[in-house]
């Protein structure tokens, strides 16, 4: 019960007006806590979400700033609070907060954004590059607007087909096992 809640209100957190979500999150609060009210209380993410889609960032930083003393393991509240500090035009300190994002989660597709635009405006594109990269492995459409500070056109980027058989027989050419030397055609 108490896992399931906790789940809802994060899931909660990232679309506020999801009608399904709070009719469950009612019913686990009705079943679990005893709870039965009409309105389902906002969490400070959902809370800093509104402000931030409302482009109220200072009211997003405090909201989340105060939570985290709260709060201090949760990753995905310092990870918007780097993000509502630079949406808030911050990037000395939306730095700081992705750094320390970083340090938990290094693949973080929007902490790494956060640290390769800071670098980018700053005129620094060698200390850009290695968070660049890890934008690129997830994201490589976002990568190249973050580069080139313009949108990139749907197809930029083009994959051949692979062929599975001409693939497997030209692997098995060059990398012939041990075991397969000694068999004769």
């Amino acid at each position: 019960g108490a896992e399931a809640i906790w789940h809802l209100e994060r899931a909660l957190e990232q679309n506020p007006n999801q009608s399904e979500l709070i009719t469950a999150l009612r019913s686990l609060y009705k079943r679990y806590r005893n709870i039965d009210q009409a309105k389902v209380p906002m969490t400070a993410g959902a809370v800093a979400r509104q402000a931030m889609a409302n482009q109220s960032y200072e009211q997003a930083i405090e909201t989340l700033r105060s939570a985290l003393v709260r709060h201090k393991d949760r990753i995905d509240l310092r990870l918007l609070l780097a993000e509502s500090l630079w949406a808030g035009s911050d990037p000395v300190e939306s730095a700081e907060a992705a750094m320390d994002v970083l340090e938990s989660l290094p693949d973080c597709l929007s902490a790494n954004a956060i640290m390769t635009r800071l670098w980018l405006q700053e005129g620094r594109s060698s200390d850009a590059q290695r968070y660049l990269n890890r934008v690129e492995a997830v994201a490589p459409y976002l990568a190249v607007e973050i580069a080139t500070n313009r949108p990139v056109d749907d197809d930029a980027f083009h994959i051949e087909k692979l062929d599975v058989k001409r693939s497997a027989q030209a692997e098995l050419a060059l990398n012939r096992p041990d075991w397969l030397q000694d068999i004769s055609p």
